[in-house]
């Protein structure tokens, strides 16, 4: 598996690492089968995702930093009895985030490299 640390971003307070691998069916650590794009994990306060896809992976990420920050901030309007999250407003969210993101020439590679910009005091 090639696992690569992208970035840290701060999710409600929280520093959450993200991370992008070259093998989709390693983005979810569990047993379950599932198959993602992306996985937010709360305990490791991780952020996983599957890079190999350049058109999936700003929306991707938008998508996985809502999960933390609907978990983290406890946004309950959110999420169903269970606690689980409601993907669609989650996606329909990360969609219309990327989509203005990318309306202003803000894509995956120009929010890493501002990243490492700014990481690195230039």
């Amino acid at each position: 598996m090639s696992e690569k640390h992208v970035m840290t971003v701060k999710v409600v307070g929280l520093p959450y690492g993200v991370d992008t691998v070259d093998d989709i069916k390693l983005v979810n650590p569990s047993d379950d089968g599932d198959i993602l794009w992306g996985h937010t994990d709360f305990y490791t306060q991780r952020i996983r995702m599957f890079a190999a896809c350049p058109e999936r992976t700003l929306r991707t990420f938008l998508h996985e930093l809502l999960h933390g920050i609907i978990g983290e901030g406890q946004i309950v309007e959110l999420c169903k009895e269970d606690g689980t999250h409601l993907e669609p407003p989650i996606e329909q969210l990360a969609n219309g985030l990327g989509e203005a993101l990318e309306s202003v020439g803000i894509g995956w590679n120009e929010l890493k490299a501002s990243y490492w910009k700014m990481k690195d005091g230039l």
